[in-house]
């Protein structure tokens, strides 16, 4: 029952300053989540739950916890469960708010992955699941490549869906970003260093199929210290100019540069946000404009 009780602690939500974050005040430890038993009774702890906070991390995932703490985490439990004779290790995740949390599920999230509907959203094999929820990135990993192994997976990210807390949505920043001709599952969150630019933060970016091309938008908050920033390091050999038929005052604040990685990029500060796109084309002219123009219109 004291698992049951901590589950119901920090259900109050409060709005964040980036877009409508919805929070936990005090949401439950992810040791407490790691519970000895399920609902259903197949699933089974079979090893104590570790914790590892902050600085911590290191311990655990050594040479891959800088990832982590860019998006802000807060701690770790894992502990070894059973199910219908399959082993397999949970790892529950807590980062600093949602956004962050999704974040760092979109960076581990493979290219082209195996869809799971679990919280905001999930992906899985036959030897691993992952899926995010509120705060919470939960991280499963069986021992063998087998069908009962994924189906064990499955299984036991279901008891754990149903009992880990928070929004099942994406970010609200994500509303800013046109939803048609968008590419299923292919929404990233950075905290840092977006397009390796170190005053790039909090960006949020989706994909776009538009005919025979493929466009990235991005969009972050900016009261217009992001893009003058990036104006203040682009070379001159960078720099190029784009006519996206804007009004004067949008063409005069926008930023195109030319990447020899990235290809061709286009920002503009506006309305209280950076937004862009990277790999733009001549092809993609009409719609990226489109978004452009009506870029913090509805705020």
């Amino acid at each position: 029952m004291s698992c049951l009780r901590n589950l119901a602690l920090g259900l109050a939500v409060l709005g964040l300053s980036c877009g409508s974050r919805n929070e936990l005040d005090e949401p439950p430890s992810t040791r407490s989540l790691l519970a000895e038993s399920f609902k259903s009774g197949e699933l089974q702890r079979v090893s104590d739950a570790r914790l590892f906070v902050g600085e911590s991390l290191y311990e655990y995932i050594n040479g891959g916890a800088e990832l982590y703490h860019a998006f802000n985490f807060v701690e770790v439990a894992t502990a070894d469960y059973s199910l219908a004779g399959s082993e397999l290790v949970a790892d529950i995740y807590l980062f600093d708010n949602a956004d962050h949390a999704f974040g760092l599920y979109s960076q581990v999230r493979p290219d082209n992955p195996n869809h799971l509907p679990l919280g905001v959203e999930g992906f899985g094999s036959e030897t691993n699941l992952v899926f995010v929820k509120g705060r919470y990135v939960l991280m499963l990993t069986g021992f063998e490549a087998t069908r009962e192994t994924a189906a064990a997976l499955r299984g036991t990210a279901q008891e754990f869906s149903a009992v880990v807390p928070g929004e099942t949505k994406l970010p609200a920043m994500f509303s800013v970003l046109p939803g048609e001709n968008a590419v299923p599952f292919s929404e990233k969150m950075f905290a840092e260093s977006f397009l390796g630019i170190g005053e790039l933060t909090e960006v949020y970016s989706r994909r776009y199929a538009i005919g025979a091309d493929t466009l990235t938008l991005f969009v972050a908050p900016d009261s217009g210290e992001k893009l003058a920033a990036w104006r203040a390091q682009a070379g001159a050999d960078e720099t190029t100019t784009v006519d996206l038929g804007l009004s004067a005052q949008a063409h005069r604040a926008m930023l195109a540069v030319t990447n020899s990685y990235y290809g061709q990029i286009i920002a503009l500060n506006k309305d209280g946000y950076l937004a862009g796109a990277v790999g733009y084309t001549d092809g993609c002219r009409e719609f990226a404009a489109t978004w452009l123009n009506t870029v913090g219109s509805a705020r």
